[in-house]
């Protein structure tokens, strides 16, 4: 057929040209425009390919905005923190608005934490780590905790926010050198940054800020007992996983003339139950257990416990504890020892879940790996928990409930596993986290006392369950 033979095309009229050319949003306020096109669509059958074609647009100019915000918020960190505080605090800011998404939901969960009387230094503060670092981008439990301590304590800032430079590295290694930077004139030994990653310990921040000014740590206040000259220099040099209080435990048994082993396994045990009330005869304890290195140390736990039972605990029915004014002047560490095993079998052995095995999934078998470190080899090893005893253990050595999922493990609902790390140069094998696993993904992993894992945790855990095909998201876990 010839071009001269094909029927004429129609012309379209004036007010349908007007409204092709419309975006839409212009076509939903305009009724008439959105009527004669839906007529026109429905005549050519073009009704799904312009609703497809409109879906698109629309997607790709919100993606356009996200991206150029985005942009813009990369650009001028500190202008977009001020802009959330402005909005959280009743004056919007103007366009572009910054949304919930990303890190600015961070500023604004922040600033809904803190008074507005603080806001200026709150902005100064979280300008100076987003335009810095990626902190805001992998918002974790210590990094909520670290900025909001931070900002309530802007009026005993040593130093101001914009002069501080990050080192290379992960977040923590960011986060306690902006502690440094803002609270300590001094090098502070790392025990004492905990009080900034908890929230439940206000005095662990004054000792961190008294060490930081330089002063003797036997002047700080509110110490659980006093401390000589030689129990705070020791105390200073406690190993970098203990918290403040095991610190100064450390640092009072080394005083008293305790190895560094031994101390360890004393600080370990200490945490059973030692009532401040009575220090003097948990030093009488201590001293004791220093003058009588033949008592193995994996049973200073027992030993502990039943002293503890036998001096403060008041059995049913019973008006006072068994032995009020037990001393430890004269006692043998073999009697001891055999008596404390004898009480424990007769009364936590009867209140102990029955011995229960179950089995665990083969992702979660035994898995390890070694990476060298200069002169130093280090392995990672995680262990799956499969009875009673093992779960008990790692929530007593950990300081959490996970002896409290003996049921859901002995039922096949969820897994155990413990995340430990073994040092050449450093004895000993020491607990990072314990994780649960539950059809094949991660749903929580704790450090000791319920704490966020650090960044070595959760790179080895990362690398874990990249090997072995488990889902984890640390968002979720923090």
């Amino acid at each position: 057929m010839s071009r001269k033979d094909r029927a004429p095309r129609a012309r379209k009229p004036r007010e349908l040209k007007r409204a092709l050319r419309l975006s839409p949003e212009e076509i939903a306020r305009d009724e008439n425009a959105l009527a004669l096109l839906a007529r026109w669509a429905e005549r050519d059958g073009r009704a799904a390919r312009l609703h497809a074609k409109g879906e698109a647009a629309a997607r790709r100019r919100a993606a356009e905005a996200a991206l150029r915000l985005g942009r813009w918020r990369d650009r001028h960190p500190v202008d977009a923190v001020r802009r959330v505080l402005d909005e959280v605090a009743g004056r919007p800011g103007g366009e572009p608005s910054l949304g919930d998404t990303g890190w600015p939901s961070v500023v604004r969960h922040l600033a809904e934490c803190s008074p507005r009387r603080r806001f200026a230094q709150l902005a100064r503060l979280l300008g100076a780590v987003a335009s810095r670092t990626r902190l805001l981008h992998r918002y974790d439990r210590a990094c909520r905790q670290v900025l909001l301590h931070l900002s309530k304590e802007d009026d005993r800032w040593l130093r101001a926010p914009e002069g501080w430079r990050p080192p290379a590295g992960g977040g923590r290694a960011q986060l306690s050198s902006l502690i440094a930077w803002l609270r300590a004139r001094y090098p502070v030994p790392r025990p004492f940054e905990l009080g900034y990653f908890r929230l439940n310990r206000p005095e662990w921040r004054r000792w961190y800020a008294h060490v930081g000014e330089g002063c003797s740590l036997r002047s700080a206040e509110r110490l659980p007992f006093p401390l000589s000259r030689r129990a705070a220099g020791f105390a200073l040099q406690a190993p970098g996983h203990f918290d403040p209080d095991d610190a100064l435990r450390y640092g009072q048994v080394r005083a008293e003339g305790a190895g560094h082993e031994q101390a360890l396994a004393m600080v370990r045990a200490a945490w059973l139950g030692l009532r401040r009330e009575d220090e003097p005869f948990w030093l009488e304890v201590f001293r004791w257990l220093i003058r009588h290195p033949e008592l193995p140390t994996e049973h200073y736990d027992v030993v502990l416990d039943w002293l503890d039972e036998q001096r403060h605990a008041a059995p049913p029915g019973a008006e006072g504890a068994p032995q009020p004014n037990l001393s430890m002047r004269g006692r043998c560490p073999e009697a001891t020892l055999r008596t404390a095993r004898a009480w424990r079998e007769a009364v936590h052995g009867r209140s102990r879940p029955a011995r229960r095995e179950w089995a665990v999934p083969d992702s979660l078998r035994p898995w390890r790996h070694l990476v060298e470190l200069g002169a130093d080899v280090v392995e990672h090893a995680l262990v799956p928990l499969t009875d009673t005893g093992a779960l008990l253990d790692e929530g007593r050595r950990m300081k959490h409930c996970v002896g409290d999922y003996v049921d859901a493990c002995a039922a096949g609902d969820c897994s155990i596993v413990s995340l430990r790390r073994t040092s050449l140069l450093e004895p000993g094998t020491r607990r990072l986290a314990t994780v649960e696993v539950r059809g094949g993904r991660v749903v929580q992993a704790r450090a000791a006392c319920n704490e966020s894992p650090t960044e070595e945790a959760f790179g080895v855990l990362a690398r874990w369950a990249s090997e072995r095909g488990v889902l984890l998201k640390r968002r979720r876990l923090s």
